[in-house]
């Protein structure tokens, strides 16, 4: 009788601490996984088109988990750390919730961008290394495009330049394929060759060519190809 009761109570203190993963509403494409703080994280699902698609039902209720965690933020540190997490992973995704699609207008949190990203780039909640590994895997076969999507581009570079050896080890984690788009986004634009864009690119080459060959070859490639890319379209 008293093993019984030892095993039913180590059984019910297990299901208190163990984390439940459901699919809630339309969310489809993502689940929502439950911590006992009750903050919700976002987990892309597989998808066999693409593994990052977020439905339009989905989107709003991503936009708003989002902002009510970030108003939330000086509330509790819980609240800053799940509004990262929360935070787009892929470029689809941070596209869905914070682009512009011409005829569409704005995605929902696109009038947010620059304040969640400044957020994200100065908070010491969370570190630089998660930070950075966020906005490189944001940035993989990315393209530019205005508001948002090129502020995100301008801050990344700059978290490369401050922090070049954390950077670097992240992106060397990356397919050489994976590596060069991630360099194609940062110095993509409607004019690689302007003088701004060229010195970014040079003050990015100098940083890295003593640091790590591999790297430094992808990103000439890279800039290279959107020379190329920028000669055909005129």
């Amino acid at each position: 009788m008293r093993l019984l009761i030892i095993v039913c109570c180590l059984f019910v203190l297990s299901c208190k601490h163990k984390q439940k993963e459901v699919t809630i509403g339309s969310m489809s494409e993502y689940s929502i996984l439950k911590y006992t703080t009750k903050i919700a994280v976002l987990k892309p699902l597989p998808n066999k088109d693409r593994d990052d698609i977020i439905d339009t039902d989905s989107i709003s209720q991503v936009a708003r988990q989002l902002k009510e965690l970030y108003n939330n933020r000086d509330k509790s540190s819980e609240s800053i750390v799940a509004f990262f997490d929360m935070f787009p992973n892929t470029f689809n995704q941070f596209n869905d919730l914070y682009g512009y699609i011409d005829g569409d207008g704005g995605a929902p949190l696109y009038g947010r961008g620059y304040e969640h990203i400044d957020f994200i780039c100065t908070t010491e909640k969370i570190g630089i290394d998660r930070k950075l590994d966020k906005f490189i895997d944001i940035g993989i076969n990315g393209h530019w495009e205005a508001d948002n999507i090129g502020y995100l581009q301008e801050k990344l570079i700059d978290l490369i330049i401050q922090n070049p050896d954390i950077a670097l080890k992240i992106i060397n984690n990356l397919s050489r394929e994976e590596a060069f788009g991630l360099w194609y986004f940062l110095f993509d634009g409607p004019h690689p060759s302007d003088t701004e864009v060229k010195s970014d690119f040079d003050e990015m080459y100098n940083m890295i060519k003593d640091k790590d060959a591999v790297q430094t070859e992808l990103l000439k490639k890279a800039y290279e190809k959107l020379l190329s890319d920028e000669e055909i379209h005129g």
